[in-house]
Formats: structure tokens, sequence, C-alpha cells
């Protein structure tokens, strides 16, 4: 098996680079579970407007409206359009967003899927938090079409994020150029206009719902209790994850190695996960499976050794070893740093009992 953050246990990994301008909406607010306002309500700014405006600040080229679709809600607005020039075509989308929650700015991509993209945070004079997120829209191919986007977040709580996605040459058009249109420069200039925050504050203000408390243990606890389990002189580096899930970069100096942890609890007995372990060894009570696969990506000459363990009182803690640095990424090493007699003691360990519970 290959293992899984929690995002993908539960909702599936999603692309930020192909996903239409509405998916990008629920990026940017994710983390949040906004309630319901009545539909009755109207928008005192319209996507027209908000697409005249889009067109007014994008350079010289052609543009072509395109359907944004998104659940109806009175605090959020969406719009796009096909923007072209130079042989280079992308689609470019804004949303905006008027909030009661004020956070830190959209979080970046996780490392350990997304390799190849760049993210930056800048928190800007006024206090508005701009993140910038630049990559491949497919990892597995790093040369391919690319996305970018710019969100901003101001502390009175307007959200803005502008997208663009490259488009594929016509099959007639060999000569398109499939680098994004519009310059960097450009888009943040576009996304950081002040007409965009005069628009959101239009907007009906939403506030979170209350949230029902994690039964995951967070990636920090995960990233903890792993460095304190990884034997030998290593280096330990880019700690990161989300619920559930955490990884480290681990180096002993003859190129590094993903490790990734899983954490979860299952009711006992839970067949869901019981028929995962159906003839596994059993020690001390805990069923335990070794396997060596090929990673997500499939990278040039990359493995990945897991050790999956469940406990009687439902308790799976899984961790994984990736010859390279991410996944996605070609071989750094033929061989694992850890051996599978390393990983199931990091996995057996007593320290991960009270990894998310306080204890």
């Amino acid at each position: 098996m290959r293992i899984k953050s929690t995002a993908e246990w539960g909702r599936g990994q999603i692309s930020l680079a192909s996903v239409t301008a509405a998916c990008l909406l629920a990026a940017v607010f994710s983390g949040c579970s906004w309630q319901k306002t009545p539909s009755s309500e109207k928008h005192h700014v319209t996507t027209q407007q908000m697409l005249q405006q889009l067109e007014k600040m994008l350079p010289a080229g052609k543009t072509t409206p395109k359907k944004v679709t998104s659940k109806e809600d009175p605090t959020l607005l969406a719009t796009g359009l096909i923007f072209s020039t130079q042989g280079k075509s992308a689609s470019v989308s804004v949303a905006i967003r008027n909030s009661k929650h004020v956070g830190n700015g959209r979080e970046c991509p996780d490392s350990a899927y997304y390799p190849h993209d760049n993210c930056s945070k800048k928190r800007l004079p006024d206090g508005e938090m701009l993140t910038t997120i630049q990559g491949p829209q497919d990892q597995g191919e790093p040369s391919g079409l690319q996305f970018s986007t710019i969100s901003i977040e101001y502390g009175s709580g307007e959200v803005v994020l502008v997208s663009q996605v490259g488009k594929k040459a016509e099959k007639n058009d060999s000569a398109q150029d499939e680098s994004l249109p519009v310059s960097q420069n450009q888009l943040s200039s576009v996304a950081t206009s002040s007409a965009w925050k005069t628009m959101a504050s239009t907007l009906k203000t939403s506030a979170p719902a209350n949230r029902e408390e994690s039964s995951f243990p967070t990636a920090k606890e995960i990233t903890k209790t792993l460095t304190s389990l990884v034997p030998g002189k290593v280096d330990i580096s880019d700690p990161g994850g989300s619920e559930g899930f955490g990884h480290v970069v681990i180096d002993d100096g003859l190129g590094p190695c993903l490790i990734a942890v899983n954490v979860q609890r299952w009711g006992p007995g839970k067949s869901a996960v019981r028929d995962l372990f159906k003839g596994s060894q059993k020690i001390h009570g805990t069923q335990v499976k070794s396997t060596k696969t090929r990673p997500i990506g499939n990278g040039a000459n990359a493995f990945q050794w897991t050790y999956d363990t469940l406990r009687s009182d439902g308790l799976r803690v899984v961790i994984a070893e990736v010859n390279s640095r991410a996944y996605y990424l070609g071989a750094d090493r033929v061989n694992p740093i850890l051996d599978y007699g390393q990983l199931k003691k990091i996995a057996l360990a007593e320290a991960w009992v009270s990894v998310g519970t306080g204890g």
C-alpha cells in the first residue's frame, strides 16, 4: 500500500492547478466551515462588474468570458475568462469574499506531495497577508502546463484570490507557447488592486461556523514524536503534513529519504481496517505487515518501504520510507536509510499511544 495524507483518506487529494475557479474558492477558504445565509440576500457587486474590472487590469490581449459555477452564497463572488496573447493562453479567475474570520493566509502546498511548487507568504505594510503559489499542473510533468495563484487576506476580513491556469495548445497550432501569458508581477498587481477589497467589503459578511474538534493528531504532534524516535546520526529537516499525517526528511550524508507516518484511531474490530490485515503477522496482539512498492508519482528508481501496524484497541500507525526527499521525484539513493527493523521499532513505539490525546 502507499501511505496517505488525511485529505486522501477522506476527500481525496486536490490538485491546486487543475480545478475550476469554484474549486479554487474552496481551496483558499479551506479550514473554515461557513454558515449559510438566506439566498434572498442580494450582492451589491455583480460578476459582470468583476469581469469588466478584470479585463481592464490585464495586459493587451484577447479575452473570452467563461462561465464560473459556484454554490449560491451571498458572501462570495467569482468570475473568470480565457486570456490569450502572443500565442499563450490561460484561464484567469478572480474570487472575492467578505468574512469575520481573519487568519494567516492560505496554506502552502505540502512539500511531500508538491515538490515542484514554489510558495511564499509575505506580510504587506498595511498588515495584509499575501500568499503566492506557482507550479506545474501535474507534479509528474514539472515542465508541462503551469499554474499560478495569488491570494491576499486583509485584516478587516476581505479575501481575494486571483489565479491563472495554463491551457493546452490547440492541436492545429504547434507553435503555441504553453507558458503562462500573465507575468507574476502583472498577476500580483491584479490581486493587490484596492478595487477587489472595495467590492468584497460590499458582500454580506459571514462568520465561520463552529467546528468540531478533530480526532486526528496534528502534523506537529506526529513529526515531533517521529523525530524523537528516528535512530542514528542523521539530519532531520522539512517537517510537514496535515491532520493525522506527518513527515520529515532524513539524511545520513549519502542522500535523503522521506519518512511519513499516518496515525489513525479505529473502533476495535472494525471490519474496514481489519480486512487490510488479513493473513498478516501478530506481535503481542498487534497485527503487522510490511510492503515494498513504487511511491506516488513513480519517480525514476524510487521505491517505498512501508510498515503497517494495527493494535487491538484500534490504534493504527503506518510508517513509510521513500528513497527520495518527496513523492514524484527520482531516487536520491538506492537503499533506504532505515531498514524494516528500524521502521518496525518506530511504528510499535508506545509513544504513539498518547499522540493526539493530550496525554
